[in-house]
């Protein structure tokens, strides 16, 4: 397979391990709202915090599925953008290698919206999916290949510059 076909296959994976989560995210979501509409009226004492409490969780349920919503769109623009070639920066969809002379070999990394932290292969290399907010990504994101990171982004990326992006 292509780096390409490899990029996009990764991508359905997450997707679809995304679209799970997001399904749960719901289904939590209204159980919690559930739980809090069981409880009726006012609260009784401070100590009577069960329906405050479940209204917080479906909140927080709701915002998650947003997240997840995004990260599911941002899966599906990405499959799209795959068929119209190469990456020329850090974003999400490019494979990106990373070297510091003091390492014995680059590092490889996969930026993908979410359900991040596998190691897959592309192009026959093993690649860590990261997203971009991930601490070892980020100081290089928006960068070219050559580019070294702003200085005193972090200790760990002193010396560590841009080797390739497919």
């Amino acid at each position: 397979m292509s780096i390409s076909e490899d990029k996009k296959s990764v991508i359905l994976d997450i997707r679809e391990k995304l679209m799970g989560m997001l399904r749960a995210a719901h289904e939590s979501a209204r159980d919690a709202q559930a739980e809090a509409n069981s409880h009726v009226g006012a609260m009784q004492s401070r100590y009577d915090t069960f329906k405050e409490e479940a209204q917080y969780l479906a909140e927080a349920q709701k915002l998650r599925a947003m997240q997840l919503e995004a990260s599911v769109a941002a899966c599906n623009d990405l499959i799209k953008r795959l068929d119209a070639g190469a990456f020329e920066l850090v974003e999400i969809g490019a494979r990106v290698k990373i070297h510091n002379d003091a390492w014995p070999k680059s590092r490889v990394y996969f930026v993908v919206p979410g359900g991040a932290g596998g190691r897959v292969t592309i192009g026959e290399e093993d690649a860590l999916c990261v997203t971009p907010e991930a601490p070892v990504i980020a100081p290089f994101v928006g960068l070219a290949e050559g580019d070294y990171p702003e200085f005193g982004a972090t200790s760990d990326v002193e010396d560590c510059y841009v080797v390739e992006i497919a």
